[in-house]
């Protein structure tokens, strides 16, 4: 990870090259070469190796594509002796890595998590019912989510949706909601 070699986290981070989900599984992520951040994310449902393969070759223009495993959280063991910030940018499979993780959930000391919110959960039942979930579970560790506009924090209530929108630009499709620990 950039960030944490960027930074010399070595001996404060551990990076691990899976991702997060709620089941193991195999993932095909299309990472765009013009937004390293705006990858899509498949679950890979052939049952050969061989067609796997296959379908990474058939690459789409500009595009890289990179075959992940999918694991629980839980089954990573990651330690829960000292505080922790979630980073949680899972392009829409939030819920299932949380799903994954709730032992560990359950053990950790959150102090700080970050998600990307995707205001279309306000209009989208399938994906509002998985953020009141979200919401939920974070809520539980005594975490306060923040709206984060330009350098400015605005305190969200769960239960007050409407505040869930970028304020400045409405449109916006992706913004950063940062949640603290409270008390």
């Amino acid at each position: 990870c950039n960030s944490v070699m960027k930074n010399s986290f070595y001996d404060k981070v551990h990076v691990f090259n899976v991702a997060a989900t709620s089941s193991s599984t195999t993932f095909r992520i299309d990472v765009p070469n013009r937004n390293k951040g705006g990858g899509r994310v498949e679950e890979v449902v052939q049952q050969n190796e061989e067609a796997v393969v296959q379908s990474v070759e058939e690459t789409v223009d500009n595009d890289d594509q990179y075959i992940v495993k999918g694991v629980p959280i839980d089954s990573l063991h990651i330690p829960t002796d000292r505080p922790i910030v979630l980073k949680l940018d899972v392009e829409g499979h939030e819920l299932q890595a949380l799903l994954g993780g709730m032992d560990f959930l359950r053990r950790a000391d959150i102090v700080y998590a970050m998600t990307e919110l995707r205001p279309t959960f306000q209009t989208d039942d399938k994906t509002f019912s998985a953020w009141k979930d979200i919401m939920s579970i974070l809520s539980s560790k005594n975490l306060q989510p923040y709206r984060i506009d330009y350098g400015n924090e605005t305190k969200l209530d769960v239960h007050r949706l409407h505040q869930w929108k970028h304020v400045k630009h409405p449109a916006v499709r992706y913004f950063d909601v940062v949640w603290r620990k409270e008390g």
